[in-house]
């Protein structure tokens, strides 16, 4: 009986012995064969346009190859990307029997990348070819993807990408893509400062794509922005000026629809300060639409509404304020009243060219010692200086009309004064 179980024993693990040889010889066999496979891959596959070369390979037998300093030339030499460590895996049998396709490849993991990427107006990748031209009945030319089924990692990479006259450098990038053609892509997407178009220390992007419809469909994709530059925009005059972006992504894939909500600790466009900052917001096709925001100005209330283009960085704001502070707002501590206010702020995009303008009226107050029932008139900002015409004082039922009075670099420059009856006559003061 002993002896049985002992040769059973010694039998158990030759086998185990011959097993785990023939595995680490298989293992050295395919790291072998991993430049074959590699090469098998990237010459037959129809996917990536351009040249791909690698520094060492090594594989096991369940089709993963891992590599060093891979780099990605398109046609004319420039480089796309630089992958200092990575993965994939392929179906082994698909190599085997040398029946390579686009669901080939089942996994592919990039580590420290550098790429670049430059999407078409219907935003697919032009230095991949994901699509294949499908004949309809009417003889008219249709586009469908490839059947895919890969899942995506990125680690702590950087991404440049060009689409459509907006451009995005995106640091320490690290996402999860689940691609599967006949189904949905899921994104996990994170990364830290972005600079190009817009400015931001972080964006995370969580969601899918729907691609089984005709048209790629966004399937409400979460986005995040942190501490998003107002002044890459072109909008206020501060580096310190950020705003925390919260919004749902949906529409179609060449044309998506964002809406979400913005806020903000504080904006400077001149001569106006803004705090706490909140309002929501929808994007369409270039355009930010700003049905409802609400902030503080000069201690005072407001209420917005605007629009602004990304691409030429124009923008109209409409806002009514309610109870502001005079002395704030002229930053004169002698005034002492709250104003009421009916402003318009246009940009062409040129910070140095906005334009602000509107009309605004007050409650009782003072200036200095002397007090007043009113104060109303209208106002117009541009290039630094202040303009404020048609301006009515009350003071106990008379009426100080100053057609033109002018702020420029903070100080007052005074026109005509006049006192004004009852009957509409002006007898000059000053």
């Amino acid at each position: 009986m002993f002896r049985n179980r002992r040769k059973l024993i010694l039998s158990i693990i030759g086998i185990a012995i011959t097993i785990t040889t023939i595995f680490y010889w298989l293992c050295y066999l395919a790291s072998v064969q991993a430049a074959i496979i590699f090469n098998e891959v990237a010459v037959k596959q129809r996917v990536i346009k351009g040249t791909l070369t690698v520094e060492t390979l090594n594989a096991n037998v369940f089709g993963t190859v891992r590599f060093n300093n891979l780099v990605w030339k398109d046609d004319t030499g420039k480089i796309l990307a630089i992958i200092p460590q990575g993965s994939f895996k392929v179906r082994p049998w698909d190599v085997i029997t040398k029946r390579l396709s686009t669901e080939t490849l089942t996994y592919i993991e990039l580590k420290d990348a550098i790429v670049n990427i430059n999407f078409d107006n219907k935003m697919y990748w032009q230095h991949l070819d994901v699509l294949k031209p499908v004949k309809t009945k009417n003889s008219l030319d249709h586009q469908q993807l490839k059947e895919f089924n890969v899942k995506v990692v990125l680690v702590n990479s950087d991404i440049e990408t060009h689409a459509d006259r907006r451009d995005f450098k995106l640091n320490d990038v690290n996402a999860t893509i689940n691609f599967n053609s006949k189904k949905k892509m899921n994104l996990e997407f994170q990364c830290g400062n972005v600079s190009g178009t817009f400015d931001a220390d972080a964006v995370r992007l969580n969601g899918a794509v729907d691609l089984t419809k005709n048209i790629a469909v966004y399937d409400n994709i979460s986005l995040n922005i942190t501490n998003c530059n107002m002044s890459a925009f072109g909008i206020g005059n501060g580096e310190n000026e950020k705003g925390n972006v919260q919004a749902v992504i949906n529409g179609d894939l060449p044309t998506p629809v964002i809406t979400g909500t913005l806020n903000m600790k504080r904006l400077k466009i001149t001569p106006m300060h803004f705090s706490d900052v909140k309002g929501k917001f929808k994007y369409e096709n270039g355009v930010i639409d700003v049905p409802d925001l609400d902030a503080r100005v000069f201690a005072g209330k407001v209420k917005a509404v605007g629009n602004y283009n990304i691409d030429d960085r124009s923008y109209s704001v409409d806002l009514v304020g309610t109870e502001l502070h005079g002395d704030i707002g002229l930053n004169d501590p002698q005034l002492h009243c709250l104003v009421n206010l009916d402003a318009h702020l246009r940009s062409d995009g040129n910070p140095k060219n906005l334009l602000v303008y509107g009309d605004f009226k007050s409650g009782e107050g003072s200036y200095g010692l002397i007090d007043f029932d009113s104060l109303q008139g209208t106002i117009t900002s541009q290039h630094g200086i202040m303009d404020f015409r048609d301006v009515y004082i009350t003071i106990d039922g008379d009426k100080i009309f100053a057609p033109y009075l002018r702020i420029v670099n903070g100080k007052l420059k005074l026109g005509a004064i006049y006192y004004e009856s009852d009957g509409g006559i002006r007898k000059k003061l000053m």
